[in-house]
């Protein structure tokens, strides 16, 4: 079942269960200190859960145990105050007007693989849709494991770019306007 975090009964029970889920599922496992750790968890995870509570969708199982979640924000042009720390943020912000959304998503590691990463993303687009918001994009190491994930959600490449040392790429979707369906990329 896809819930709303803001309509979630037992906020503090769920969101120790997405700060799980996101530890297992993040891609840097090492901190030197706690309080690291908990700066990276700002950064990737509580800034959603704060400031945008009613756009974070949990997945969860018939005895309300979360497998899943994904945190959005359906303005990213008007958000950037909070992802000012964020460098590649900045740099993307002229996809924002065709691409305003973005989101974050992660599931369990045991229940990957059973369609719960896509009916999660498939919500997301619907209550974009709803909001009319024009399209949603991601941002992911261009070699990364989830890219062909959302290759499978119907996201296609919108530009590269270089953060650090890394190279990151940004994959867009349309989103179908009022039961239409989205265009497709190429």
């Amino acid at each position: 079942m896809i819930r709303n975090l803001s309509g979630c009964q037992g906020k503090n029970s769920v969101r120790t269960q997405i700060y799980e889920i996101f530890f297992q599922s993040a891609a840097r496992q090492e901190f030197d200190t706690e309080q690291d750790r908990l700066d990276f968890r700002d950064m990737w995870l509580d800034r959603y859960l704060t400031n945008f509570e009613d756009q974070v969708l949990v997945y969860t199982k018939p005895d309300n145990n979360v497998v899943g979640y994904l945190t959005g924000c359906r303005d990213s042009l008007n958000a950037c105050q909070y992802f000012e720390d964020v460098e590649y943020y900045s740099k993307l912000k002229h996809f924002y007007r065709d691409f305003p959304a973005h989101f974050h998503i992660n599931v369990r590691s045991e229940c990957r693989n059973h369609g719960i990463g896509q009916h999660l993303v498939e919500s997301f687009i619907d209550e974009c849709s709803a909001s009319l918001v024009p399209g949603v994009h991601i941002v992911t190491a261009e070699n990364s494991r989830n890219v062909r994930f959302y290759q499978k959600c119907a996201f296609h490449e919108v530009t590269t770019t270089q953060s650090g040392n890394r190279n990151l790429v940004m994959m867009g979707r349309s989103v179908p306007e009022l039961g239409y369906p989205a265009l497709s990329a190429g």
